[in-house]
């Protein structure tokens, strides 16, 4: 039977089961209406609790059963689970992840918490997506806001925010062991949780992972990109008084990682570097780089709760340490964060809050990679202040700016306003005005690194015997990128059965960052990237902000409980993307990354299936238009690809057993281009088996 009828025979036997037998729910999350659902809890929004059906933003609730009934064993591959978030792997380690467009292997526009704790790296202002990770089975729920969340969050919230929220200790007291094995990945979790006096709790957990090389077109077999990684961890719950909780909670990882690099260029000046290959002088190809990465974190998270006022103080530090051949480099990081929410009245609500953030690096340089050591220590501020206020019971207006200091470009104002209307229980119609900053990292401050090599020069031997570097030098002048967006949404539900997301917006962005020439030798070159052409190589490159760019799409979300033991969802989202270079600008190659690396639309369908009390049945159809170009390095258009993921569960008691089947419908393929330093690879189907023992 051809492999594109399984998910259409699946959809038949489902429907005629559903119907011939009504079985008593599995999971608590089939039993909820889709009134409970959008009456569910969020924080990341506003900064407070408020219903999903009550935000004014683009939210989307990865529930703690989505990503268990779903089988994905890290936070990357959950984020599938959402409507507007394009995720595609690199290779099995890496990840391109991104909110309406600019997906990058070095994404930088979405901000990434856990549990309120910032994860991305200061050195690129992107997110290491290997070693960010929880117990999956502890974690409550994943907000998703596709769209500026910067007067809350500050700068670098300029595409998306997605807040990782874990459960409270005394919601998993117990024990949980969990093993799991198959073609691709090994796993083992083990967890305990315990009582504590007057309301108290605590837990602790350790946690490993390993997973297999992935396959790599350029190596003609396997990419050399395996890894594992060990993780523990705590969290206790202190309830101080009737008014006063704490929280600790801290993690601690080491991670085994593999690579191969394409091209390890070497540096023609050093007469150590005899050339390995007289057809390839000073380039190493297809050099493989074992290294390791560990790090830890501390959060402190103080809560008072009186009635009409609430507020939270939390502190936190984070270490990381990072050996690869590229680059070596250790970040720390200690955070303090204040907010307050104050009722003023019937009508009225402030939320407000400041915060300071201080970040020292360390780097030890190599020939490929140079980090100037000005700043060595980063330090910003920041001060928000948010109001709502309620014109009538159906109609709210939430006012905010944010103010921050950073050592790059000095002080950053952002500013928003939403609108909600909400004019009876079923309609929900929402507006939102705003402006994002992404401010400059040490990447493009203060950096030096080779991109390409050069070839010698032929025709002048004396001058041009040996191969170049074509360097990108930092810019300390270089400013920050501006969002200006429009958003439109709309929530209907029909009944306790069928409800509708839909969001629109409008982005315009400037002082978008660009690639600009210092200057060309004397010599032409064959083009790498257009075959028969010859240029004038640049000496170096530098960082500017020459391109503006504008952005439209909409995103829909579709929630159909169909039978009382069966549940569909399904996502949809579709993104036009240009740019516009300045004329001085000598970005040859931007525009067409900008527009090339994204997703034009993509979508989902998720089917839920309590087939009797015990064993359940989910599918997972997802699909992903093609991109025509993902890297600035190398141009390679990736096909369209779709994936079709299966698992079957049987639960008894406190014990679980499950096997997921991923991407059915192909033995592999490609989701996104690596920049030239590593090797391609393609997502091969594997097989996971999984025994859960929860008691």
């Amino acid at each position: 039977m051809p492999r594109n009828l399984f998910p259409l025979l699946y959809l038949v036997v489902l429907l005629t089961a559903s119907h011939a037998r009504a079985a008593d729910p599995l999971d608590d999350y089939l039993s909820l209406d889709l009134q409970e659902l959008l009456s569910l809890e969020v924080t990341s929004v506003a900064r407070k609790k408020q219903r999903v059906n009550d935000s004014a933003a683009a939210i989307f609730v990865i529930t703690r059963d989505d990503i268990r009934r779903s089988g994905v064993t890290s936070i990357p591959e959950a984020l599938r689970l959402a409507p507007g978030i394009q995720v595609a792997r690199i290779d099995a380690n890496k990840w391109a992840i991104s909110s309406r467009g600019f997906a990058s292997q070095f994404a930088n526009k979405l901000l990434v918490l856990i549990d309120g704790r910032s994860v991305y790296t200061p050195t690129y202002a992107g997110v290491y997506w290997e070693v960010q990770d929880v117990l999956l089975e502890d974690i409550d729920r994943i907000e998703v806001i596709r769209g500026p969340g910067s007067t809350i969050w500050g700068a670098n919230a300029v595409n998306g925010v997605i807040n990782i929220i874990t459960r409270p200790a005394a919601e998993s007291v117990g024990t949980l062991v969990g093993v799991g094995a198959g073609n691709e990945e090994q796993l083992v979790t083990l967890r305990h949780g315990f009582a504590l006096d007057e309301g108290s709790a605590g837990r602790v957990y350790a946690k490993f992972n390993r997973r297999e090389s992935s396959y790599s077109p350029d190596l003609n077999g396997e990419a050399g990109d395996d890894w594992d990684k060990t993780q523990m961890g705590f969290r206790i719950d202190l309830a101080l008084s009737e008014q006063d909780s704490l929280t600790l909670q801290g993690d601690a990882y080491h991670a085994n990682e593999n690579q191969v690099l394409r091209e390890f260029i070497l540096d023609p000046a050093d007469p150590a570097n005899l050339p390995p290959d007289p057809q390839h002088p000073f380039l190493l190809p297809f050099l493989p780089d074992a290294f390791e990465s560990e790090g830890y974190n501390l959060l402190m998270r103080w809560v008072r709760d009186e009635g009409d006022r609430q507020s939270s103080f939390q502190v936190y530090v984070d270490h990381s340490d990072r050996q690869e051949q590229v680059l070596r480099q250790r970040v720390d990081t200690f955070d303090i964060d204040f907010s307050q929410n104050l009722k003023l009245g019937r009508r009225n609500e402030l939320v407000w809050g400041l915060g300071y953030r201080r970040i020292e690096d360390d780097f030890d340089d190599t020939f490929r990679t140079v980090f100037y050591q000005d700043p060595k220590i980063q330090e910003l501020y920041n001060l928000f202040v948010q109001d709502e206020f309620a014109w009538r019971e159906d109609l709210k207006l939430t006012a905010g700016i944010k103010w921050e200091h950073n050592d790059y470009t000095g002080s950053e104002t952002q500013p928003s306003l939403r609108l909600l209307w909400a004019p009876d229980a079923r309609h929900a119609w929402w507006l939102a005005a705003s402006r994002a900053v992404r401010t400059p990292s040490r990447l493009e401050t203060n950096s030096s690194i080779v991109t390409y090599q050069l070839p010698p020069d032929p025709a002048d031997p004396v001058y041009y015997p040996f191969p170049g570097v074509l360097r990108v030098e930092g810019n300390p002048d270089v400013k920050s990128e501006i969002l200006d967006a429009l958003e439109l949404g709309y929530r209907w539900h029909l009944d306790e059965r069928i409800s509708l997301d839909l969001a629109l917006f409008h982005n315009r962005y400037s002082d978008l960052v660009t690639f600009e020439a210092t200057g060309s030798l004397s010599f032409q070159v064959p083009n790498p990237l257009n075959p028969g052409e010859w240029f004038y190589p640049p000496n170096s490159l530098t960082y500017d902000n020459l391109r503006d760019a504008t952005s439209q799409g909409a995103e829909l979300s579709l929630d159909w409980q169909a039978h009382e033991n069966w549940r569909l969802r399904a996502n949809y989202s579709w993104l036009d993307l240009s740019a516009d270079v300045d004329d001085s600008s000598t970005d040859a190659f931007g525009d067409t990354v900008l527009k090339g690396s994204s997703a034009r639309y993509q979508w989902s369908l998720r089917s839920q299936h309590s087939i009797t009390p015990e064993l359940s049945m989910d599918l997972w159809i997802q699909h992903v238009d093609a991109l025509s170009r993902s890297g600035f390095s190398r141009p390679r258009s990736i096909p369209a690809h779709t994936r079709f993921n299966l698992r079957m569960a049987w639960q008894k008691d406190d014990l679980e057993l499950s096997l997921v089947a991923f991407n059915l419908l192909k033995d592999r393929h490609s989701e996104f281009g690596a920049e030239n330093i590593f090797v391609y690879t393609d997502v091969e189907r594997s097989v996971l088996a999984t025994l859960r023992w929860d008691f």
